[in-house]
């Protein structure tokens, strides 16, 4: 029982171990860290900023590319903003610093909408899936309509006394 407790406790603080350990390293790479010091509107042009950090994915690896910078609160961020702003005091064209992005971080950080062709292709089959979904379920409503169409119908075709006797013989066989 004893060597059971003991063998418990030990699992217990390696995992609490490398959980701490996984929190500290998201905290150094500013993943989780709420933003301070930064403002965007206290550079020249912080409209022009703000386009740029919504066509830009965060880099974060916590993030998996999720957001985008204009969409990410976290710290992580900071350094890629602070590089969007240096190159715009450069004198870059907003293409020209998409590129330089793409060219440091990769093609993932360019958002949708920037000739992202596996975006658009999953669009296009989104809605190729929504048109055929949609002939489905009109085929199927008018189907059961069909079905009450054709129950009415039989239903004025047989009198009174071959219902009560289909239903006498259907009483019978239960």
């Amino acid at each position: 029982m004893r060597t059971k407790l003991l063998l418990t406790l030990a699992v217990v603080l390696c995992a609490s171990s490398v959980f701490a350990e996984e929190e500290l390293e998201q905290l150094s790479s500013g993943h989780g860290v709420p933003v301070e010091g930064y403002d965007e509107s206290a550079f020249q042009d912080p409209e022009r900023i703000r386009h740029l950090h919504t066509h830009i994915i965060c880099a974060c690896p916590e993030e998996n590319w999720t957001r985008t910078l204009r969409n990410c609160p976290d710290a992580c961020a900071t350094p890629q903003k602070m590089e969007v702003a240096g190159l715009i005091d450069e004198g870059k064209s907003n293409e020209e610093i998409i590129q330089w992005m793409e060219d440091k971080y990769g093609p993932k950080v360019r958002a949708a909408g920037q000739g992202n062709m596996p975006t658009i292709l999953s669009i296009f089959a989104l809605l190729v899936l929504s048109y055929f979904a949609g002939g489905a379920i009109r085929s199927w409503k008018s189907a059961g309509v069909e079905a009450r169409e054709d129950r009415q119908r039989l239903k004025e075709d047989l009198n009174p006394e071959e219902i009560a006797r289909i239903e006498r013989d259907l009483e019978q066989i239960e």
